[in-house]
């Protein structure tokens, strides 16, 4: 006797299978057509993913971003038509330029001679600089090993204000000119900073709410472009965090400077400032004086990207 509960299983009976060949005929052409269906349901397509890197080849944008007057952008009379052209090229191309913003060229050019020791450090520094620092977001960005390969590709290096793991390391690796760069870079990175922070005081004061942006398209990257910068521009591009908070109202691109050096020339060098406002929460718009002194946090937010190969160029990338 079965318990009451207790639930059998039967299993179904067997399929007749024919024996005769005619009818065995049928069968095969229907394996065939299923394997068939099945390899080409089965098979990946070849796909072509969109290249990540720079390209060799982009074209040249037609209409630059426009050029703003900082003196302007930041004046007491509320420069309408200034205001008005960053909001429409951050929305329009994520990208503007900024002139006559009072940083000397004479403080720019000290800041690259001094910087120019750190790619010229020996590999076995190098070396060293890496292993130490493998688990830091600084120091060498793209380090590649074999001085053959080093001279045919540029070189990223990544500094951060006040970090004592990289202080050390390059106080080990670099004793005689660290110091000297660290000064000179200081100053550069304040008076950057000071730019940044304005500019990005001006999106903040005069971006709609994100009520109002509810249904807006999300911004979709199209290929690479190129255009001249200004004389002593300052590149400003918006960074993912500004498109996300203003509801993709204003676009997210990534851009460096690309040179053709020529063989006799000297390498250069371009410097990346990545700025973070740490009073900004995405929500409401901090009133406060952005002069004061830079708090810890932002000290460990702000970073210098030191590219080699590539002429003098400032751009910054704004992180928020």
């Amino acid at each position: 006797m079965l318990p009451e509960n207790h639930l059998e299983f039967l299993a179904p009976p067997p399929s007749p299978v024919a024996n005769t060949t005619l009818n065995r005929t049928p069968a095969v052409v229907n394996d065939n057509e299923l394997s068939q269906y099945l390899y080409q349901s089965l098979h990946v397509p070849d796909l072509t993913l969109p290249d990540r890197k720079f390209p060799t080849k982009n074209t040249l944008m037609r209409n630059p971003p426009v050029v703003v007057d900082f003196s302007s952008l930041i004046s007491s009379n509320n420069n309408d038509d200034s205001i008005t052209k960053v909001l429409d090229s951050a929305s329009g191309v994520g990208c503007f330029q900024i002139v006559n913003h009072g940083i000397s060229p004479e403080l720019i050019k000290a800041v690259c001679i001094a910087s120019t020791g750190i790619f010229q450090l020996p590999l076995e520094s190098k070396e060293l600089m890496v292993s130490s620092l493998h688990n830091n977001h600084y120091g060498f960005e793209e380090f590649i090993k074999g001085k053959a390969e080093m001279k045919e590709t540029s070189e990223g290096f990544v500094w951060c204000r006040d970090d004592k793991n990289l202080e050390s390391v390059m106080g080990a690796v670099w004793s005689q000119g660290y110091s000297s760069f660290r000064q000179k870079m200081e100053l550069l990175s304040m008076e950057i900073e000071h730019i940044a922070s304005k500019v990005l005081q001006v999106l903040m004061e005069n971006t709609p709410t994100k009520s109002t942006k509810e249904n807006h398209e999300v911004y979709t990257k199209k290929g690479w472009t190129s255009f001249y910068p200004h004389q002593e521009a300052i590149v400003v591009t918006i960074g993912d965090q500004i498109q996300e908070w203003s509801c993709g109202m204003y676009k997210n691109v990534n851009g460096k400077p690309i040179f053709n050096i020529k063989e006799d020339e000297d390498d250069a060098i371009s410097m990346a400032f990545l700025y973070s406002q740490p009073t900004f929460n995405g929500s409401t718009i901090v009133q406060q004086d952005i002069e004061k002194t830079i708090s810890l946090r932002q000290q460990l937010k702000f970073i210098f990207i030191l590219i080699l190969v590539f002429k003098l160029y400032v751009l910054i990338r704004d992180l928020i």
